[in-house]
């Protein structure tokens, strides 16, 4: 994932804030 912070908590990565 590109880390985009409401998909990623789905995914299982850490919550980085992409936009």
């Amino acid at each position: 994932n590109a880390h985009n912070f409401p998909l990623d908590l789905a995914a299982g990565e850490a919550p980085v804030t992409n936009g």
